[in-house]
């Protein structure tokens, strides 16, 4: 799973040949595990409430670089 994951980012821009099936969606699960763990860090170091109510005033340095790493 990991090996399939780096061969994605090493052949990045190697636009000959074609993926397998099987390493597009290896691929497209561990993005999807990055993705909500990173929620995850966002809403706990933000606390639910100050998430919900976009309460940008009491957002964290850890609570910023989550946010951030979610929308890249």
């Amino acid at each position: 799973m990991l090996r399939t994951y780096k061969k994605f980012w090493r052949r990045y821009f190697d636009f000959k040949g074609r993926s397998r099936r099987s390493d597009y969606w290896w691929v497209f699960l561990i993005n999807i595990i990055i993705y909500l763990v990173l929620a995850t860090i966002f809403l706990l170091s933000s606390g639910l409430s100050v998430a919900l109510n976009a309460d940008v005033d009491n957002f964290s340095a850890l609570t910023w670089i989550a946010l951030i790493l979610l929308i890249v």
